[in-house]
């Protein structure tokens, strides 16, 4: 656990030199960085909710806060792949990804935090594209306009399914 606190704390001291030294170095990986973020996440909101059926929640929880970096990531690496080419790895960017959002996944189980834990996750992403995968300003931009829009555009295709 020592080794995940103190990813957080040079994650948010000093994210350019965090990104631009690979901050995926160390235990624990991006993976299981962004995995424990994400269950730390869950327990939160599963505490904050006290009623019947929380496994189900957590899991959902956890499943929810996991995912959507990995979407982020994956539609974001689709987005980079002709602006940038072959030099940017998916591994590499999933782990800018996989940082920003499970730094501030540690304050947005609270809906109140939302308004500050979005602009940081993604100040964040455009911060590691630049020091960590290398793009220019316009190119993660680009990269970070066009992820928002298709996720917002997922979102907005996937909503008449939520209506009873």
């Amino acid at each position: 656990m020592s080794g995940y606190f103190t990813k957080i704390m040079r994650l948010l001291r000093e994210p350019r030199r965090f990104f631009a030294e690979g901050g995926d170095a160390g235990p624990p990986g991006p993976t299981a960085f962004l995995g424990l973020s994400s269950a730390l996440s869950a327990v939160a909101g599963l505490l904050a909710v006290a009623q019947p059926g929380n496994l189900i929640l957590g899991a959902i929880l956890f499943a929810n806060a996991f995912g959507m970096a990995l979407l982020a990531a994956g539609l974001g690496y689709c987005v980079a792949l002709p602006l940038a080419g072959r030099r940017v790895t998916f591994g590499r960017f999933f782990s800018v990804y996989a940082h920003s959002s499970g730094v501030t996944l540690l304050l947005s189980w609270n809906p109140a935090m939302l308004l500050f834990t979005e602009p940081l996750k993604w100040w964040l992403v455009w911060t590691g594209m630049r020091a960590g995968c290398g793009l220019a300003r316009g190119q993660a931009a680009v990269v970070l306009v066009l992820s928002l829009g298709m996720i917002l555009a997922l979102f907005w295709t996937l909503l008449p399914l939520t209506a009873p």
